[in-house]
């Protein structure tokens, strides 16, 4: 399954926006990159194919360059996430 909205650009980030885990909220646009303050687990929705990964104990301060439209409430323990569009 494809999505078009997800941008094949390569440049920075131009904006952001505080995440709250959500299994209903969708970013639109969806983000180049999730900032993640503090320690754990990282549910997302993939905006390409749609696909929701867990991403385990993901350290604070690290930045996935993932291509999300949505951080999911069930299977985030993470906190502290920015969505880096």
């Amino acid at each position: 399954m494809s999505n078009t909205k997800v941008s094949r650009e390569i440049s920075s980030a131009a904006g952001s926006v505080t995440v709250t885990p959500s299994n209903s909220t969708i970013f639109d646009p969806p983000g180049r990159a999730l900032y993640v303050g503090v320690t754990g687990n990282v549910a997302v929705r993939m905006a390409g194919d749609l696909s929701t990964p867990i991403f385990i104990n993901v350290q604070g301060g690290t930045v996935l360059s993932i291509c999300v439209d949505q951080v999911l409430v069930t299977g985030t323990t993470a906190t502290d996430m920015i969505l880096l569009r």
